[in-house]
């Protein structure tokens, strides 16, 4: 009896794990210069990266020495479409969306970016919305 009891909870620890992963993927939408969390519409804006004191971490994720005290979206779109050392492939599901694997590197643009999103314009501790 306790083998099954054990057994179902195992059972449904893993259907909810499983339904609580998200996608494995992002959306990099050229034409509104955003990049996606998977097809939900969860998306930040990649001119966030302008400036941002985060080029060093996600230089890092991509195996690639910082170089530049400030990025613009032109480059943090090549390295996202071809990333050194073939990290990943790029896919392009039409004209302007490419789909990119869930991997370190693209985590770092992701996390990264949402930092700026909140750090720039998220509600602070009292409520009020920083502008």
């Amino acid at each position: 009896m306790k083998v099954l009891i054990t057994l179902s909870t195992c059972i449904l620890m893993a259907g909810c794990a499983s339904l609580v992963r998200g996608p494995d993927f992002y959306t990099l939408d050229l034409e509104h210069t955003q990049i996606c969390y998977g097809d939900s519409g969860n998306c930040l804006n990649l001119e966030l990266i302008i400036p941002s004191y985060y080029e060093g971490e996600i230089s890092r994720a991509y195996q690639q020495p910082f170089t530049s005290d400030s990025w613009n979206v032109p480059q943090l779109v090549e390295l996202m479409l071809a990333p050194p050392g073939q990290l990943y492939e790029a896919i392009q599901i039409d004209e302007y969306r490419y789909r990119l694997p869930h991997n370190d590197a693209t985590f770092s643009v992701w996390y990264y970016l949402e930092q700026e999103q909140l750090q720039l314009y998220e509600v602070k501790g009292g409520g009020e919305v920083a502008l």
